[in-house]
């Protein structure tokens, strides 16, 4: 008896593996998001057909740089690829000391 319980437990938990969504397609339901991806991505679009990328990105990497007032954007579409800089923003504002940080 015990494991038949195990088994179709283990059936129904396999079951609800494959029935889960994405997280985007999750935070698609979401006013701002929905509105946000209505009004800029067609203007994302024409940014990674302008440097020669692939829309939509798979992964996303973000790299700061507190010194130098920068933040990188790099994006690659598998895990085979290399990333590739997508943008490089100026940041406007800094708080804090640099270095490393104690907690």
């Amino acid at each position: 008896m015990k494991q038949v319980v195990a088994f179709f437990s283990c059936l129904f938990i396999g079951f609800l593996s494959f029935s889960q969504t994405s997280y985007f397609d999750n935070q698609r339901g979401n006013f701002r998001v929905a509105n946000a991806i209505k009004t800029k991505e067609d203007t994302l679009k024409k940014q990674f057909e302008k440097a020669n990328l692939q829309w939509p990105p798979k992964q996303v990497y973000v790299r700061s740089f507190k010194y130098d007032s920068q933040l990188e954007v790099w994006v690659r579409n598998n895990s085979k690829e290399v990333f590739k800089l997508f943008k490089t923003y100026k940041v406007c504002a800094l708080s804090g000391a640099m270095g490393p940080k104690r907690i």
